[in-house]
């Protein structure tokens, strides 16, 4: 009886440790839009911070106009939590859909690009 009651408190151990809904099997998102942070508006040459859990390191960024321009972000900070790509200078102002590539094509949301914040000039240094 004793040994009985060891291995059913053993056994209840073990099922209590696995996720009811995925049977132990690690969830994939098949809905990155739910969860994805998108800034609503960035400049030219700034950079983006998208949040959210499941990029892989082979994802890719590809910013779409209206009409279906694509241009790849370049990403220079990837983890499973997030990433940062940089919204090129030769980006048009307008509207432009995030599309995340990673084993297929999500939107993750809208960002509205602005021209880039001028330059600093005219700025004189006193020479010592």
């Amino acid at each position: 009886m004793k040994r009985f009651l060891t291995i059913f408190a053993f056994l209840m151990l073990v099922l209590s440790c696995v996720d009811s809904k995925t049977g132990g099997q690690t969830e994939i998102v098949t809905d990155p839009v739910s969860e994805c942070v998108v800034p609503e508006t960035v400049r030219c040459g700034d950079d983006v911070i998208l949040q959210w859990n499941g990029f892989g390191q082979s994802a890719f960024i590809v910013m779409r106009s209206s009409s279906g321009e694509e241009t790849v972000a370049e990403i220079s900070v990837i983890t499973a939590s997030g990433l940062i790509f940089n919204v090129p200078y030769t980006m048009l102002p307008g509207i432009y859909d995030i599309v995340l590539v990673q084993d297929g094509e999500f939107i993750l949301g809208q960002i509205e690009v602005l021209p880039p914040a001028m330059p600093v000039s005219g700025i004189s240094m006193p020479c010592s």
